[in-house]
Formats: C-alpha cells, structure tokens, sequence
C-alpha cells in the first residue's frame, strides 16, 4: 500500500537521483558535491534517530564519496519506506539532536522535514550548478507527480 509519506519518500529519491545524475555529468563546484553528501547524510541520521531512539546523534556534515550517493539514496528509500510501513505516523519520538539536546516529535513532521530539508539544498545545488553554466535537472513535486501519472520515474 503506497501511502502520502511513501509517494513523498520516493519523490525524494526521484530527485536526488536527477541530482545526482547532473552532478557525475557536470565536473560540479565542490560545494554542490558538499551539499548532496548533506542531504543524504541527515536524512541517515533521522532513519537512525527512528530506528534506534535515544543514540547519540551522528553529524549530518559527514562526507561522503560521490560515487557512493546513488547507493546512499536507494538504501535511504527502502530503509525509509519501511520505517513509514512499520510506525503509525503519530506516533511521537523522542530524540537527541547533534547538540544533545532532547526533543519530542511526530512522525508525521519529521517525515516532511525530511523532505522539505533535501529541497531547501536540492535548491542550493541547482543554483551552484547554474553559477557554473550548467542547467539543473528539474526536481519540483509537481512535476514528479506529473510525469509519474504518464510514467513510472521510481
């Protein structure tokens, strides 16, 4: 059963791999390669932070090789849909961020957090791409949802 959180997990996946696929085609500024290693990286930590509550919080700025974020981005789609499968999306977890600090929240939020967090850098790296004259890959939701009612993008 595909449900809200699952179509948005794998938008998230259907457009970092577009950027992904833009920045092993373009020679991208290191930043963009910087950024990609962070959105992959915190989305990590909160399967982490789900899976195992009440760990310490790994650090979202983690680097990570580029020719490994394809693999990253598949293992966070799969690890992503299960979580969302086995945990009712109310349901309230309590977690330590990277300062320590506890908090309490929804699934529910921070499942589009998640999401929302990958935009606001998928943005960042478009804008990267095109100070360097490169045309960023479109990564809008609608256009996922759009092209996705024509053709199946996941």
């Amino acid at each position: 059963m595909d449900n809200n959180y699952s179509c948005l997990f794998r938008y998230n996946y259907a457009a970092n791999k577009r950027i992904i696929e833009a920045l092993d085609n373009s020679g991208p500024p290191e930043k963009a390669l910087q950024l990609m290693a962070h959105v992959l990286q915190a989305h990590h930590v909160w399967i982490k932070r789900i899976a195992a509550p009440g760990q310490p919080s790994l650090n979202p700025w983690s680097a990570i090789a580029p020719h490994t974020f394809n693999k990253h981005n598949e293992a966070l789609l799969q690890q992503s849909l299960d979580i969302a499968h086995q945990h009712d999306d109310t349901y309230e977890l309590t977690y330590y961020n990277t300062k320590g600090q506890q908090f309490c929240n929804k699934l529910a939020d921070i499942y589009l957090h998640l999401v929302n967090h990958a935009t606001y850098h998928r943005g960042q790296i478009a804008l990267l791409l095109r100070l360097e004259n490169i045309d960023p890959p479109v990564t809008d939701y609608i256009a996922y949802v759009t092209e996705k009612k024509n053709r199946p993008m996941v």
